[in-house]
Parts: structure tokens; C-alpha cells; sequence
């Protein structure tokens, strides 16, 4: 059977981010999902049904990358924000001592 190169990397690069999920994360109906995939007995099927649910497993993680990015820099903003109040407590302290 021949196999294009692209399809093949392109499967591999979409099975490797759903496996970057933790499968603690996943909704039980995701998991579901997954188990019902082989029971199809058509290839054809079986291929569109992962396709489908790869594309909307890829969906999720992108959401909660953008989520991650955004609480990280939410975070990191809060952080310097602390540091330079730190900073600008120290520099009147010494101020008002000199």
C-alpha cells in the first residue's frame, strides 16, 4: 500500500500533541471516543471518525494553550509588578534614612 510522506508526518505530529494530553485530563467522553474508533468496521469510516476526533482534540489543546499563555502572562505582569513595588519600598526607605 502506498503512503504519502506529508499524510504520514502530519497523522504522527497529530498523534503526538493528543498524547501531549494528559489522559487525567480528558473527559470521560473523550475517552469514550477514542475506545469507539476501532469498533467501526469500514476503514474509511474509521479514518473520518479519527480525523474528526483528532481535529477536536486539537481544538481543546489549543484552547488551553491560549489559556496557559494568557494566565503566564498574567502571572509574570503580577510578579514584576510586586518587584518594583518591593524596589520602589526600599528606595524611600533608604530615602528617608539618608
Amino acid at each position: 500500500m502506498w503512503r504519502c510522506p506529508k499524510t504520514d508526518c502530519a497523522v504522527l505530529d497529530l498523534q503526538f500533541k493528543v498524547r501531549a494530553a494528559s489522559p487525567a485530563r480528558r473527559p470521560a467522553s473523550s475517552t469514550r471516543a477514542i475506545a469507539s474508533l476501532g469498533e467501526c468496521s469500514c476503514e474509511s469510516s474509521r479514518v473520518i471518525d479519527a480525523r474528526t476526533f483528532l481535529n477536536k482534540e486539537i481544538e481543546v489543546l489549543t484552547v488551553q494553550q491560549e489559556i496557559n499563555t494568557q494566565a503566564r502572562a498574567d502571572i509574570d505582569r503580577s510578579q514584576r509588578e510586586f518587584f518594583l513595588r518591593q524596589q520602589l519600598k526600599a528606595i524611600q526607605s533608604e530615602l528617608g534614612r539618608g
